[in-house]
């Protein structure tokens, strides 16, 4: 599932994973986002742990638009419990940067069992990235291209946004820019002409992209392509060539997503920046019906096992305990479809491992790697 590691996220964790990074729970808040409350003796470092931090366990599948509500209802709880230290001061919670005002001015917060101030920080830290950056606007497109099929509107989107013809006004990331000609990329791979592929990639820096790939195991590492070769090297490993009709990340049409996207806003769950579903979901699904297609997932069994296993799919039940490994990692957005299948099913549990989590930019690192790894094999005698 090469999508789903190249859109930009909107649930807490998969987001600070993502703008911030998250490295063995911990958080480094970099110094032109944000300052550290006053009276504060902790370095910009955060520790991020469901298990430490109950709070944070609420909270971290939760959509960016939730935390807000989540956080003010936090807050709330302190002037309550605080009737005294706050008596007469002029509290509003509007906006993030009245939670991050009240949180310096109140360092006895940093006591409270949640240490909810660090999760206010890291909310306006977010906030700041996702203006900077116009994610709103690119993170549209997005979703745009991985779940309609409309290849002329993608196109005329397409162009402005990564600075071609009437892209001067829009404030996007070289990385945004990427993200979005990438997707173009896999999703009309077949439609799209040699000229529109050049023309987009004439756009696209004659730079190197930051960041290193290992070609094979014991060789030194390598600097990353020019950005403008990022295309022809994510088609060769990911794309359609490389993918199975069973795995298909393609075969939804527009009135199936836009009737997904209008069922969740209406319930108040997934909105217009998270209609795309990771490739992960459709196969738990498949699992729990004893449907998941042999010849794409073969396994080996005890003889023993054959019995149960002919009773799972006469009954179109699945395993009751399911094991999700990814080679060359998993990301947190893949967590979140775990998490909320493990509400919905209790029937069957799941558990999520992977070699890493990745970011966007560690996906592509990775994607470099297998192609020269798949250009040495080739070449070998």
């Amino acid at each position: 599932d090469p999508i789903t590691p190249l859109l930009n996220q909107w649930t807490y964790q998969s987001m600070v994973h993502e703008l911030l990074g998250i490295k063995n729970n911990l958080v480094e808040l970099p110094q032109d986002l944000v300052a550290m409350p006053k009276g504060c003796q902790d370095s910009q470092s955060i520790v991020l742990s469901p298990i430490a931090d109950d709070f944070y366990q609420q909270i971290m599948y939760s959509d960016f638009g939730s935390l807000h509500d989540s956080v003010l209802s936090k807050l709330e709880e302190f002037k309550k419990a605080n009737p005294a230290m706050t008596k007469g001061a002029n509290v509003s919670f509007k906006t993030i940067g009245e939670m991050q005002k009240f949180v310096e001015k109140y360092p006895q917060m940093h006591k409270m069992k949640d240490n909810v101030s660090k999760h206010v920080n890291l909310l306006q830290c977010l906030s700041k990235v996702v203006d900077r950056q116009n994610l709103m606007a690119v993170s549209e497109l997005e979703q745009q291209l991985a779940c309609v099929q409309d290849h002329k509107t993608a196109l005329k989107q397409l162009l402005p946004m990564i600075g071609g013809e009437g892209g001067t006004n829009y404030k996007v990331s070289d990385k945004d820019k990427m993200r979005l000609v990438l997707l173009y990329c896999l999703r009309y791979q077949k439609e799209a002409t040699k000229g529109t592929l050049e023309q987009i990639k004439a756009i696209l820096p004659n730079q190197r992209l930051p960041g290193s790939f290992t070609p094979h195991v014991g060789a030194p590492e390598e600097g990353m392509p020019p950005a403008n070769k990022m295309p022809e090297v994510m088609l060769d490993v990911c794309g359609s060539g490389a993918r199975t009709p069973q795995s298909d990340l393609f075969n939804r049409g527009v009135t199936a997503v836009m009737s997904t996207a209008v069922k969740g806003l209406s319930k108040g769950q997934d909105n217009a920046y998270m209609m795309h579903e990771p490739l992960l979901g459709r196969l738990l699904r498949h699992i729990d019906k004893g449907k998941l297609p042999e010849d794409t997932y073969p396994y080996k069994m005890c003889s023993s096992q054959r019995s149960v296993v002919d009773a799972m799919r006469a009954l179109k039940r699945g395993p009751s305990e399911v094991i999700v490994f990814f080679m060359g990692g998993a990301t947190y957005a893949e967590a979140r479809v775990v998490h909320k299948f493990n509400e919905q099913n209790k029937h069957m549990r799941v558990v999520l491992g992977g070699t890493s989590m990745l970011t966007c930019h560690t996906f592509m690192e990775s994607v470099v790697a297998k192609a020269a790894a798949s250009r040495k094999q080739a070449t070998s005698p």
